[in-house]
Protein backbone atom coordinates (compact mmCIF):
# COMPACT_ATOMS: atom_id res chain seq x y z
CA UNK A 1 0.00 0.00 0.00
CA UNK A 2 2.88 2.17 1.27
CA UNK A 3 4.33 2.09 -2.81
CA UNK A 4 0.65 2.24 -4.10
CA UNK A 5 0.97 5.78 -2.76
CA UNK A 6 4.44 6.88 -3.78
CA UNK A 7 3.31 5.37 -7.25
CA UNK A 8 0.48 7.42 -7.02
CA UNK A 9 2.06 10.72 -5.93
CA UNK A 10 5.17 10.43 -8.97
CA UNK A 11 2.35 10.25 -12.00
CA UNK A 12 0.94 13.13 -9.87
CA UNK A 13 4.35 14.78 -9.55
CA UNK A 14 5.19 14.26 -13.45
CA UNK A 15 1.87 14.64 -14.70
CA UNK A 16 2.09 18.20 -13.31
CA UNK A 17 5.43 18.93 -14.49
CA UNK A 18 4.78 17.79 -18.11
CA UNK A 19 1.51 19.77 -18.19
CA UNK A 20 4.45 22.82 -18.34
CA UNK A 21 5.27 21.74 -21.92
CA UNK A 22 2.17 19.86 -23.26
CA UNK A 23 -1.72 20.75 -23.29
CA UNK A 24 -3.21 18.84 -19.96
CA UNK A 25 -6.36 17.27 -21.73
CA UNK A 26 -3.95 15.94 -24.20
CA UNK A 27 -1.69 14.69 -21.45
CA UNK A 28 -3.91 13.29 -19.27
CA UNK A 29 -5.44 11.25 -22.64
CA UNK A 30 -1.68 9.88 -23.43
CA UNK A 31 -1.33 8.81 -19.62
CA UNK A 32 -5.36 6.98 -19.76
CA UNK A 33 -4.54 5.04 -23.04
CA UNK A 34 -0.76 4.46 -21.73
CA UNK A 35 1.27 6.06 -24.56
CA UNK A 36 4.93 5.70 -24.40
CA UNK A 37 4.95 6.27 -28.50
CA UNK A 38 5.12 10.35 -28.64
CA UNK A 39 7.63 12.74 -26.94
CA UNK A 40 5.06 13.72 -24.19
CA UNK A 41 4.38 10.11 -23.09
CA UNK A 42 7.85 9.24 -22.96
CA UNK A 43 8.85 12.48 -21.13
CA UNK A 44 5.53 11.79 -19.22
CA UNK A 45 6.67 7.61 -18.28
CA UNK A 46 10.66 9.13 -17.72
CA UNK A 47 9.86 11.68 -14.95
CA UNK A 48 7.11 9.34 -13.41
CA UNK A 49 10.31 6.82 -12.53
CA UNK A 50 12.69 9.16 -11.95
CA UNK A 51 10.69 10.44 -9.42
CA UNK A 52 9.08 7.19 -7.76
CA UNK A 53 12.97 6.15 -7.21
CA UNK A 54 13.71 9.48 -5.54
CA UNK A 55 11.04 8.59 -3.27
CA UNK A 56 12.12 4.85 -2.57
CA UNK A 57 15.33 5.00 -2.74
CA UNK A 58 17.07 8.28 -2.45
CA UNK A 59 14.65 10.15 -0.26
CA UNK A 60 16.02 13.35 2.08
CA UNK A 61 19.58 11.97 0.32
CA UNK A 62 18.50 14.07 -3.05
CA UNK A 63 18.22 17.16 -0.66
CA UNK A 64 21.63 17.02 0.77
CA UNK A 65 23.29 16.29 -2.70
CA UNK A 66 22.20 17.62 -5.68
CA UNK A 67 19.12 20.17 -5.13
CA UNK A 68 19.73 23.39 -5.88
CA UNK A 69 17.00 24.91 -2.98
CA UNK A 70 19.57 25.13 -0.59
CA UNK A 71 22.34 27.06 -2.74
CA UNK A 72 19.37 29.47 -4.26
CA UNK A 73 18.79 30.43 -0.47
CA UNK A 74 21.69 31.43 0.39
CA UNK A 75 22.43 33.54 -2.60
CA UNK A 76 18.68 35.38 -2.49
CA UNK A 77 18.87 35.51 1.69
CA UNK A 78 19.59 38.99 2.92
CA UNK A 79 19.24 40.41 6.94
CA UNK A 80 15.69 39.94 7.43
CA UNK A 81 15.31 36.90 5.45
CA UNK A 82 13.25 33.68 7.52
CA UNK A 83 15.63 31.69 9.27
CA UNK A 84 15.14 29.06 11.89
CA UNK A 85 17.54 30.07 14.45
CA UNK A 86 19.14 28.32 17.52
CA UNK A 87 19.75 30.89 20.65
CA UNK A 88 20.86 29.81 24.05
CA UNK A 89 22.30 32.88 25.62
CA UNK A 90 21.96 31.18 29.04
CA UNK A 91 22.92 28.09 28.72
CA UNK A 92 20.06 26.51 28.63
CA UNK A 93 20.31 23.67 26.46
CA UNK A 94 19.89 20.21 27.98
CA UNK A 95 21.67 18.55 25.06
CA UNK A 96 18.73 15.86 24.50
CA UNK A 97 19.69 16.06 20.78
CA UNK A 98 15.86 15.85 19.84
CA UNK A 99 16.15 18.23 17.39
CA UNK A 100 18.88 16.58 15.95
CA UNK A 101 17.03 12.94 15.92
CA UNK A 102 13.97 14.50 14.21
CA UNK A 103 15.78 16.52 11.48
CA UNK A 104 15.17 15.03 8.21
CA UNK A 105 18.18 16.38 6.83
CA UNK A 106 20.62 14.94 10.04
CA UNK A 107 21.86 18.26 10.62
CA UNK A 108 22.06 20.06 13.95
CA UNK A 109 20.44 23.50 13.44
CA UNK A 110 22.40 24.78 16.85
CA UNK A 111 25.95 24.68 14.83
CA UNK A 112 24.41 27.97 12.71
CA UNK A 113 20.87 28.89 10.70
CA UNK A 114 22.88 28.96 7.50
CA UNK A 115 23.42 25.69 6.49
CA UNK A 116 22.15 25.05 2.85
CA UNK A 117 20.69 21.40 3.74
CA UNK A 118 17.92 22.90 6.23
CA UNK A 119 14.52 23.07 4.47
CA UNK A 120 13.02 24.84 7.69
CA UNK A 121 10.13 22.49 8.00
CA UNK A 122 10.36 23.37 11.74
CA UNK A 123 10.26 20.36 12.96
CA UNK A 124 13.23 21.07 15.58
CA UNK A 125 11.56 23.76 16.75
CA UNK A 126 8.38 21.59 17.70
CA UNK A 127 11.01 19.03 18.94
CA UNK A 128 12.58 21.85 21.73
CA UNK A 129 9.74 23.31 22.45
CA UNK A 130 8.14 19.96 23.48
CA UNK A 131 11.01 18.63 25.52
CA UNK A 132 11.84 21.97 27.58
CA UNK A 133 8.68 22.93 28.26
CA UNK A 134 7.69 19.69 30.68
CA UNK A 135 10.82 21.46 32.55
CA UNK A 136 9.54 24.94 32.62
CA UNK A 137 11.40 26.46 29.92
CA UNK A 138 11.05 28.12 26.71
CA UNK A 139 12.28 26.34 23.40
CA UNK A 140 15.26 27.56 22.02
CA UNK A 141 14.61 27.18 18.29
CA UNK A 142 12.63 29.58 16.59
CA UNK A 143 11.55 31.16 13.39
CA UNK A 144 12.98 34.33 13.55
CA UNK A 145 13.53 37.61 10.59
CA UNK A 146 17.25 36.87 10.27
CA UNK A 147 20.04 35.52 12.79
CA UNK A 148 20.02 38.45 15.24
CA UNK A 149 16.17 39.74 14.08
CA UNK A 150 13.27 39.53 16.06
CA UNK A 151 11.26 35.99 16.26
CA UNK A 152 8.00 35.60 14.47
CA UNK A 153 4.58 36.63 16.16
CA UNK A 154 6.21 39.15 18.33
CA UNK A 155 4.37 42.21 18.98
CA UNK A 156 5.62 44.76 15.92
CA UNK A 157 3.46 46.12 13.51
CA UNK A 158 1.12 44.18 11.06
CA UNK A 159 3.19 44.69 8.08
CA UNK A 160 6.76 43.64 9.84
CA UNK A 161 5.17 40.48 10.78
CA UNK A 162 4.12 39.75 7.12
CA UNK A 163 7.73 39.80 6.49
CA UNK A 164 7.56 43.41 5.14
CA UNK A 165 10.61 44.92 6.66
CA UNK A 166 12.35 47.14 4.62
CA UNK A 167 11.46 48.88 1.20
CA UNK A 168 13.11 46.73 -0.75
CA UNK A 169 10.20 44.05 -0.22
CA UNK A 170 7.16 46.74 -0.94
CA UNK A 171 9.05 47.23 -3.79
CA UNK A 172 9.17 43.49 -4.79
CA UNK A 173 5.69 42.97 -4.12
CA UNK A 174 4.57 46.47 -6.00
CA UNK A 175 6.38 44.88 -9.23
CA UNK A 176 5.10 40.85 -8.39
CA UNK A 177 1.35 43.18 -8.07
CA UNK A 178 2.63 44.82 -11.12
CA UNK A 179 2.97 41.79 -13.25
CA UNK A 180 0.16 39.63 -12.47
CA UNK A 181 -2.26 42.55 -13.37
CA UNK A 182 0.05 42.68 -16.52
CA UNK A 183 -0.58 39.11 -16.99
CA UNK A 184 -4.55 38.89 -16.04
CA UNK A 185 -5.53 41.69 -18.77
CA UNK A 186 -3.34 40.06 -21.22
CA UNK A 187 -5.04 36.76 -20.52
CA UNK A 188 -8.29 38.49 -20.45
CA UNK A 189 -7.93 39.80 -23.72
CA UNK A 190 -6.29 37.43 -25.81
CA UNK A 191 -8.71 35.58 -28.55
CA UNK A 192 -10.03 31.72 -28.04
CA UNK A 193 -8.76 30.92 -31.16
CA UNK A 194 -5.28 31.54 -32.37
CA UNK A 195 -4.37 31.34 -36.53
CA UNK A 196 -1.61 31.54 -38.24
CA UNK A 197 -0.99 31.18 -42.01
CA UNK A 198 2.28 30.97 -43.98
CA UNK A 199 3.62 30.51 -47.49
CA UNK A 200 5.22 27.08 -48.48
CA UNK A 201 8.27 28.42 -50.51
CA UNK A 202 10.01 24.92 -51.10
CA UNK A 203 8.46 25.45 -54.58
CA UNK A 204 7.66 29.40 -55.84
CA UNK A 205 4.59 28.14 -57.73
CA UNK A 206 3.15 24.97 -59.69
CA UNK A 207 1.71 25.22 -63.27
CA UNK A 208 -1.52 22.82 -63.09
CA UNK A 209 -2.37 20.63 -65.79
CA UNK A 210 -5.66 22.92 -66.66
CA UNK A 211 -3.14 26.01 -67.04
CA UNK A 212 -3.46 27.42 -63.59
CA UNK A 213 -0.95 28.89 -61.41
CA UNK A 214 -1.24 27.68 -58.02
CA UNK A 215 0.75 29.03 -54.99
CA UNK A 216 0.80 26.50 -51.23
CA UNK A 217 0.01 28.40 -48.05
CA UNK A 218 0.33 26.34 -44.74
CA UNK A 219 -2.16 27.02 -41.89
CA UNK A 220 -2.16 26.90 -38.07
CA UNK A 221 -5.68 26.64 -35.70
CA UNK A 222 -5.48 26.64 -32.26
CA UNK A 223 -8.45 26.65 -30.65
CA UNK A 224 -7.75 26.91 -27.17
CA UNK A 225 -11.03 28.34 -25.16
CA UNK A 226 -13.87 25.69 -23.99
CA UNK A 227 -16.32 25.61 -27.04
CA UNK A 228 -16.13 24.40 -30.74
CA UNK A 229 -15.34 26.61 -33.06
CA UNK A 230 -14.29 27.22 -36.72
CA UNK A 231 -12.18 29.29 -39.16
CA UNK A 232 -13.33 30.36 -42.43
CA UNK A 233 -10.73 31.56 -45.24
CA UNK A 234 -11.03 33.88 -47.89
CA UNK A 235 -9.05 35.93 -50.68
CA UNK A 236 -9.01 39.80 -51.03
CA UNK A 237 -7.19 41.80 -53.16
CA UNK A 238 -6.81 39.05 -55.91
CA UNK A 239 -9.31 38.93 -58.67
CA UNK A 240 -10.37 36.12 -60.49
CA UNK A 241 -7.89 33.65 -57.56
CA UNK A 242 -9.76 30.28 -56.18
CA UNK A 243 -9.33 28.92 -53.05
CA UNK A 244 -8.59 25.43 -53.10
CA UNK A 245 -8.92 24.06 -49.80
CA UNK A 246 -10.58 20.32 -48.72
CA UNK A 247 -12.75 21.74 -45.87
CA UNK A 248 -13.83 25.75 -45.44
CA UNK A 249 -14.37 26.51 -43.00
CA UNK A 250 -12.12 24.79 -41.15
CA UNK A 251 -13.40 23.14 -38.16
CA UNK A 252 -11.56 24.06 -34.44
CA UNK A 253 -12.36 21.57 -31.15
CA UNK A 254 -11.63 23.37 -27.96
CA UNK A 255 -8.86 22.43 -26.60
CA UNK A 256 -6.88 21.45 -30.00
CA UNK A 257 -4.23 22.09 -32.71
CA UNK A 258 -4.79 21.53 -36.14
CA UNK A 259 -2.29 22.07 -38.99
CA UNK A 260 -3.31 21.98 -42.76
CA UNK A 261 -2.47 23.34 -46.14
CA UNK A 262 -4.55 24.99 -49.05
CA UNK A 263 -3.82 26.10 -52.38
CA UNK A 264 -4.49 29.49 -54.51
CA UNK A 265 -5.21 29.12 -58.36
CA UNK A 266 -5.25 31.85 -60.46
CA UNK A 267 -5.45 31.73 -64.69
CA UNK A 268 -2.72 33.21 -66.98
CA UNK A 269 -5.61 35.16 -68.57
CA UNK A 270 -5.95 37.31 -65.37
CA UNK A 271 -4.50 40.82 -64.95
CA UNK A 272 -2.24 39.30 -62.73
CA UNK A 273 1.80 40.19 -62.27
CA UNK A 274 4.33 37.93 -61.63
CA UNK A 275 4.41 39.13 -57.89
CA UNK A 276 1.60 39.94 -56.30
CA UNK A 277 0.17 41.30 -52.74
CA UNK A 278 -2.76 40.60 -51.19
CA UNK A 279 -4.74 40.13 -48.05
CA UNK A 280 -5.99 36.33 -47.06
CA UNK A 281 -8.13 36.83 -44.28
CA UNK A 282 -9.23 34.27 -41.80
CA UNK A 283 -12.62 34.74 -39.81
CA UNK A 284 -13.53 32.74 -36.75
CA UNK A 285 -16.58 31.18 -36.35
CA UNK A 286 -18.87 32.36 -34.41
CA UNK A 287 -17.28 35.16 -32.67
CA UNK A 288 -16.94 36.89 -36.34
CA UNK A 289 -13.41 38.35 -35.30
CA UNK A 290 -10.91 38.32 -38.34
CA UNK A 291 -7.22 38.47 -39.17
CA UNK A 292 -6.07 39.68 -42.02
CA UNK A 293 -3.01 38.41 -43.05
CA UNK A 294 -0.51 40.11 -45.72
CA UNK A 295 0.70 37.67 -48.60
CA UNK A 296 1.82 37.56 -52.15
CA UNK A 297 0.94 35.72 -54.83
CA UNK A 298 3.45 34.33 -57.59
CA UNK A 299 2.90 33.80 -60.92
CA UNK A 300 5.26 32.79 -64.06
CA UNK A 301 6.69 35.83 -65.86
CA UNK A 302 4.96 36.86 -69.14
CA UNK A 303 7.83 34.97 -71.38
CA UNK A 304 7.51 31.82 -69.11
CA UNK A 305 4.02 31.09 -69.99
CA UNK A 306 3.93 28.21 -72.30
Amino acid sequence: MFYLALGIASVFLAFTFICYFVEPRDLLHRLLSLDIHTAGGISGAAVTAITFLDFTLVRQRFCTTVCPYGYLQGILGDGNTLLVTYRDENRECIECKKCVRVCHMGIDIRKSPFQIECVHCGECVDACEDVLRRIGTPGLIHYTWGEHGSEVGGTEAWHRRLGFRDAKRFIVLVVLLFYASALFVALSMRRAVLVRVSPVRNTLYTIAPDGTTRNQFRYTVANRGKRSAAVLFSIGQLPGAKLLITQNPVPAEPGRTLQGSFEIAASPNTQLHDVNHFTLTATTIPEQVSDNFAVTFLMPAPKEIP
